[in-house]
């Protein structure tokens, strides 16, 4: 493949994927912008890319989680080689703190501003000259935004949010129809938007029944990820289900029908447990 001429953006560039990446690009002809908070693993980069292709990258310097570095990238990338045609956001910052740790917010705010909030100003930085130049943005993540991490919760929601924002953009920048927005709803997985009680009756039985699971076991844990999705996929099954089976039923009647089988199918779940979840259901 062949890259010739094309500018390209990689941020978290001084070392790791972030690093290959810019060299491969530079190799297959690209003109590339290689940037990170190291200046020692960035000139080392610069080193092996002009040995490799005989050009040299531009090299910035940056922090990207403060916003005026950040968009300097940018600034600076289309200054020097006159247009972008690719961003590779690479954030890299990944720490281990308890959310009993004292520094637990300044830890989360930092690694959210590196690995997320960054990526949002690059990429709204980015986005007029991409569309000048009908360019591509690659976001790269990682495992973290799907797979919670003990305590990394701050990388986790930092990457969770990166994903969504990427897909979030994407659909923004596609050809997106009001066809699209109504198809969006029969996405769901009942096919519709759920009233605000529905809702509010799963989030009262899965606090109840977990306050009373961990008291009697003696237990410190809270609500886990793992119940309450086990949980709010038996329900969300069960109100499909009977959904399904009431395709006739007059609107006025459907929310009536819905509750009726939420609350069924929650008292069924507690009392398979050999709890009571009386005041909550009735």
């Amino acid at each position: 493949m062949s890259f010739e001429n094309k500018v390209v953006i990689v941020t978290g560039s001084s070392s790791g994927i972030g690093a290959s990446t810019a060299i491969l690009f530079a190799r297959e002809g690209a003109k590339v912008t290689i940037t990170g908070r190291n200046v020692e693993k960035l000139n080392k980069v610069e080193k092996e890319i002009v040995q490799l292709t005989g050009n040299k990258p531009l090299v910035i310097a940056a922090d990207i989680s403060k916003e005026d570095d950040a968009m300097g990238i940018v600034i600076k990338t289309v200054s020097h080689f006159e247009k972008l045609d690719v961003l590779v956001n690479n954030p890299g910052v990944a720490t281990y703190r308890s959310i009993f740790d004292s520094d637990y917010l300044t830890e989360f705010d930092r690694v959210v501003a590196t690995n997320l909030r960054a990526v949002a100003t690059l990429t709204y930085a980015a986005m007029p000259h991409l569309v000048k130049t009908k360019g591509n943005i690659v976001n790269v993540t990682g495992i973290a935004a799907v797979s919670p991490g003990g305590i990394m919760g701050h990388c986790c929601a930092a990457k969770a949010g990166f994903d969504h924002f990427s897909r979030s953009v994407a659909s923004e920048t596609s050809d997106f129809t009001d066809e699209d927005v109504v198809a969006t709803a029969k996405q769901m997985p009942l096919g519709f938007m759920t009233e605000t009680e529905e809702v509010g009756e799963l989030i009262l039985f899965l606090v109840f029944r977990t306050i009373n699971f961990s008291l009697n076991r003696n237990s410190h844990q809270l609500l886990g990820l793992e119940i309450t999705l086990g949980l709010a996929r038996y329900v969300v099954d069960a109100l499909r289900k009977t959904i399904a089976c009431s395709r006739q039923t007059p609107p006025g009647q459907l929310k009536a029908l819905k509750v009726q089988t939420l609350h069924s199918v929650l008292k069924s779940l507690w009392e398979s447990t050999g709890e009571y979840y009386g005041a909550a259901v009735e």
